[in-house]
């Protein structure tokens, strides 16, 4: 568990406001501190009483927030994915905080992908597998991957645009 103090001048904010920056490298962005706090994964130390903070749990000089860190993944494969799930068609793959899913920034699990899931036989097999949705950067989490294109078009009408 990582635990940070609260400073003089993050006092009276809400916790979810408060909170951002906190912990750079876990919760870079509001979007991802709502997240942590509807996960359970936010609690507040004060005064010796430890609580799960809520988004309008209002914070105080001295109190020590507490972020549980995500679950390890399951299984780790080579060029630095985690794939929960793989058969012929699709995949579910762990994206790491700090990863874009897809585009021009590094590192970038597209790109990670193409050597880490065995590719499909299927006559409508994609050039390399595809992310079907995205997570924020600083988003840690499990994405759908299609393999061919009859599950990039089924699984994409489930998830909604990308």
């Amino acid at each position: 568990m990582w635990e940070v103090e609260v400073p003089r001048a993050r006092a009276g904010a809400r916790l979810q406001d408060g909170l951002v920056g906190m912990f750079p490298d876990a919760l870079p962005s509001r979007k991802g501190c709502k997240k942590a706090i509807a996960a359970g994964r936010v609690q507040v130390v004060r005064r010796g009483e430890r609580f799960l903070g809520t988004t309008a749990t209002r914070l105080r000089e001295g109190d020590v927030l507490c972020l549980e860190p995500l679950p390890a993944p399951a299984v780790a494969v080579e060029g630095g994915v985690t794939v929960g799930y793989e058969d012929g068609v699709h995949a579910v793959v762990w994206k790491p905080a700090g990863w874009v899913t897809s585009g021009a920034g590094r590192p970038s699990l597209r790109a990670a992908l193409k050597g880490a899931l065995v590719a499909s036989d299927a006559d409508d097999r994609l050039g390399q597998p595809e992310p079907v949705h995205r997570l924020d950067r600083g988003t840690a989490g499990w994405v759908l991957v299609a393999k061919t294109q009859g599950a990039a078009l089924a699984l994409g009408g489930q998830v909604g645009p990308g």
